[in-house]
């Protein structure tokens, strides 16, 4: 997305938000509220917008989010999660009336939506991102741990084999460990994935 674009979403939204903010104040009650307020509806409006921040990156372009990914600006973030500190706060105000609560849920809903509609995919290939030599050093490092036996020393052990201390041999199995790791994460970066293959290699 051009920057262009990145400002008509923040302009989209500070208008969306505009209008959301006038229905709350015009919307809401004064006054004792009443006995037995339903707030399962609001609660289950913060929980559905809150695991849609949390599923979305914030970027400034489409080329540095992994594809399968979405993504924003920061600007459009901090105006979500703004609208989502509203509904908790009113979530959270006992004086609430129902009809306060009621439109608080439809303003979170509402700006959900608009918060999806500004959410874009990114378009960065995961495969950019070779494994090839992580992978060998990770088949070799594995076969030359299965060719090495953990012993105090190599007294009991044939003059053909090879050996190691229980220390050195648990400390190369988390080498191992932790280099298959960033290989299977996708999110991980050719650099992440580079430095991973020389750390095994000098391990």
């Amino acid at each position: 997305m051009s920057t262009q674009t990145g400002e008509v979403h923040t302009l989209k939204w500070a208008g969306v938000i505009s209008i959301l903010a006038f229905l709350a104040v015009s919307c809401g009650g004064n006054g004792d509220p009443p006995p037995g307020i339903d707030r399962s509806g609001l609660g289950a409006a913060i929980a559905t917008a809150q695991a849609m921040l949390a599923d979305t990156d914030v970027s400034a372009t489409t080329i540095e989010v992994h594809q399968g990914r979405y993504w924003t600006t920061a600007a459009v973030r901090a105006i979500f999660q703004s609208e989502i500190a509203r509904a908790q706060s009113t979530y959270a105000n006992a004086e609430a009336t129902q009809g306060m609560v009621s439109t608080a849920a439809t303003l979170m809903r509402d700006a959900t939506s608009a918060f999806d509609d500004a959410r874009e995919l990114g378009t960065l290939a995961l495969h950019l991102v070779s494994p090839a030599g992580l992978n060998a050093a990770i088949s070799d490092a594995e076969a030359l741990i299965a060719n090495t036996v953990a012993a105090a020393n190599g007294a009991s052990l044939q003059s053909t084999a090879f050996w190691a201390t229980q220390a050195v041999h648990t400390t190369f199995q988390a080498a191992i460990t932790a280099a298959a790791t960033v290989r299977d994460n996708a999110a991980s970066t050719q650099a992440q994935v580079n430095t991973a293959r020389d750390t095994l290699i000098a391990a």
